[in-house]
């Protein structure tokens, strides 16, 4: 999954901790799975690429809203997975203010 950076098996092992999508898109999940684990960067940075990545996931939230009159992607969401979310962006903002520029997949692919 993580450490092999294999879009199915993790899209697979989010579906078996109980994520259910209503949609299947693997580009845009395979987007969304690299800026969750994207490296860090000193605050500047990250925010301009924070702004970049969630202009265009509100685009496609405004474009599924017209199209199919729902913008929500998800059916349901584990309440485990938002606790860890959580905490991967507050370790992402964390180094950002730091100023730390860190591969961050490569220190937590081998908890995954």
């Amino acid at each position: 999954g993580v450490p092999t950076r294999d879009t199915g098996e993790v899209l697979g092992a989010l579906e078996d901790v109980g994520m259910h999508f209503k949609r299947f898109d693997p580009t845009e999940d395979l987007n969304n799975l690299q800026h969750l684990f994207r490296d860090t960067a000193p605050s500047a940075e990250a925010r301009e690429a924070n702004r970049r990545h969630m202009a265009g996931y509100m685009a496609k939230r405004a474009a599924d809203r017209r199209e199919h009159g729902s913008s929500n992607p998800i059916d349901e969401i584990p309440g485990d997975l938002l606790f860890w979310v959580r905490t991967n962006e507050l370790m992402q903002g964390l180094a950002s203010q730091l100023g730390l520029r860190l591969p961050y997949l490569d220190v937590v692919a081998p908890y995954a």
